[in-house]
């Protein structure tokens, strides 16, 4: 049987998870921007009137909720894989098995992961020192680029308890 260790299954506050928490919180983005772009649209259409700053408020859940999903589904270990690497390499004489092959993957996935935080936390950093504001509703931007940091930030965490995991079920096979 697959051991498996999840960020979320650690962190247990009063059997409040963080990954309930994530769920709850996507749960509730996944309804509401449907919701406002539909108020958006019938507010157009029928009354001829628009909600001033409905763009960007639709802009910025739907940032929390894509960068939340990434850390959601690589703490399941949902997030999508794609295995470019064939199942055995062959270099000369020596074979490299599919569990080196995938925790060459996994690596390889972490530190993309690792260095897109990196990029996303300098950006953040640099909007927090600016104190740069939205142009429609002068809202700081600093909400906005924090969701990059949060979402990349969990799904790094994630990604290396899953890697530790597949490790040590590696091992226990030998």
């Amino acid at each position: 049987m697959k051991r498996r260790f999840y960020l979320t299954k650690h962190i247990n506050i009063k059997n409040v998870s963080l990954r309930g928490i994530l769920g709850w919180c996507l749960s509730v983005l996944v309804f509401l921007l449907p919701v406002l772009i539909c108020l958006q649209i019938v507010l157009r259409s029928v009354f001829h009137a628009s909600f001033f700053g409905m763009e960007e408020v639709v802009l910025f859940l739907g940032s929390w909720l894509f960068f939340l999903g990434i850390a959601y589904a690589s703490d399941e270990g949902t997030h999508v894989v794609v295995t470019l690497l064939p199942s055995q390499i062959k270099f000369g004489r020596v074979v490299f098995k599919t569990d080196k092959v995938a925790l060459f993957a996994g690596v390889c996935t972490i530190l993309i992961t690792i260095y897109a935080l990196y990029l996303a936390t300098n950006y953040w950093w640099s909007v927090c020192q600016d104190w740069l504001l939205s142009t429609p509703l002068q809202i700081p931007l600093v909400y906005l680029y924090a969701s990059m940091v949060v979402g990349l930030g969990l799904s790094a965490i994630s990604l290396v308890r899953n890697l530790v995991a597949n490790v040590g079920n590696a091992r226990g096979k030998e």
